[in-house]
């Protein structure tokens, strides 16, 4: 019984793939395709988001894939996004001072791939939220704290993964 398992453990083992993106429907699988992204729309508390957004999701798809980012007159296809919420979310106060000491950007989106020539939704993202955290500093919180400037760059890190990931996801 035990020589069994070790063999079919061993078969398992060989028939397991050494890429981990194996079994993954890949945008750069299959042809090139010229993306329009159009800037993110909507908002929330938060300003300025929509166009640093864009740029994030258009550098991560011209990384990871083999499409490239145009404007939507030679495009195949368009990227759009939908910013539902965003918001700042005080996380802790100091002790010492009652400022806060945590603060959490927080967006919620939708977002749609859609083919232009058939007007078909390739791809469709609901509701997805992404979070950066930092302590802000100041007199009676940590020293030496983190600029809002730099939880915005990891959202927006973090938003562009997310979308591309989900692009290339085999659903």
């Amino acid at each position: 019984m035990i020589r069994w398992v070790k063999l079919m453990l061993c078969l398992a083992l060989l028939g397991c793939a050494n890429d981990a993106r194996t079994g993954l429907t890949f945008m750069n699988d299959g042809p090139a395709r010229r993306v329009a992204i159009e800037p993110f729309v909507g908002g929330g508390e938060i300003e300025g988001l929509a166009l640093p957004l864009r740029e994030a999701v258009a550098a991560e798809l011209l990384r990871r894939t083999n499409h490239t980012v145009t404007n939507r007159p030679t495009a195949d296809t368009l990227l759009r996004g939908e910013i539902r919420s965003a918001s700042r979310r005080l996380l802790g106060r100091s002790t010492e001072s009652g400022l806060p000491s945590a603060l959490r950007l927080e967006i919620t989106l939708n977002v749609e791939w859609v083919d232009l020539a058939s007007g078909t939704v390739l791809k469709s993202l609901r509701n997805v939220r992404i979070a950066a955290d930092y302590a802000p500093g100041g007199a009676g919180v940590a020293p030496g704290g983190e600029r809002e400037t730099v939880a915005r760059q990891q959202l927006f890190r973090r938003t562009a993964r997310t979308v591309v990931d989900a692009l290339q996801s085999d659903w």
